[in-house]
């Protein structure tokens, strides 16, 4: 009898654990985030490195949210109706409210693209962008080198920002587009045909780090304890890096 009521005890412990669902919002950013529908789970190497490795290793299931223009994402995750943001770099004010993991999953390199027309090859400090106009999204992470007076940032609310503000890049409208990591630019550009006529510069600044980010509840801590030893193990075997190889060409990452 008491071996059938460990069994049981067992048994449930298990269920919950598989049963524990995760609320997870997603923005645009390819081509580390492909879009397979709306509220369906992500493609590209963010969706593969959760639906192959963290979901299993998690056992958990995910209710996919998005994409979603940024600023209703962090909307629904202030009103309690996300559990996690799929992909979000460490901010001050977010880490004062929100749960980071301690190791990220990815790494991106700042940086802006501009017609190849502009004579700024080089980006020294933030000296050589003063007085360009350069557009971004609104609520995302503003690294301090383009917080200035003298840089005038063009915010786009908009789900496909990065569409947009290309487009506002070839036609002139603004004289750069900037992003935490070029290669969603130089993607992007190709994607809608403008590849050849832009030029992408890397800003002097580090590298910024990726996680997911969860909710400060009890839920939240529960899946970052969930979270937390799977992806940390993923990121010492360098699995990431190996779905960045497997879905997004050398090129991109020059």
């Amino acid at each position: 009898m008491k071996r059938i009521i460990i069994l049981i005890f067992l048994l449930f412990t298990l269920n919950s654990v598989f049963s524990e669902t995760i609320r997870i919002g997603y923005y645009q950013f390819e081509p580390y985030i492909i879009f397979q529908g709306k509220d369906k789970s992500p493609g590209g190497p963010i969706g593969e490195y959760w639906q192959s490795y963290l979901i299993p290793g998690m056992k958990v299931t995910v209710e996919w949210i998005g994409p979603l223009p940024l600023l209703r994402l962090l909307k629904y995750f202030e009103e309690g109706k996300l559990d996690a943001i799929l992909l979000f770099p460490r901010e001050n004010e977010l880490e004062k409210k929100y749960l980071y993991p301690r190791t990220p999953f990815m790494t991106g390199r700042p940086g802006i693209s501009l017609r190849k027309d502009n004579a700024l090859d080089e980006i020294s400090g933030k000296e050589s962008l003063y007085n360009l106009k350069i557009s971004y999204i609104k609520g995302g992470f503003l690294p301090s080198f383009l917080q200035s007076a003298s840089i005038q940032i063009d915010y786009t609310t908009k789900e496909k920002y990065l569409a947009v503000n290309l487009e506002k890049l070839i036609n002139k409208r603004v004289d750069a587009v900037f992003n935490l990591d070029i290669v969603t630019n130089r993607y992007e550009a190709d994607k809608f045909g403008y590849g050849n006529q832009i030029k992408s510069l890397l800003l002097p600044v580090d590298p910024v780090e990726f996680f997911t980010v969860f909710t400060k509840t009890e839920k939240g801590q529960r899946l970052l304890q969930l979270y937390e030893p799977v992806n940390k193990k993923l990121y010492t075997e360098g699995t990431f890096n190996l779905l960045i190889d497997k879905y997004i060409p050398v090129n991109y990452r020059k």
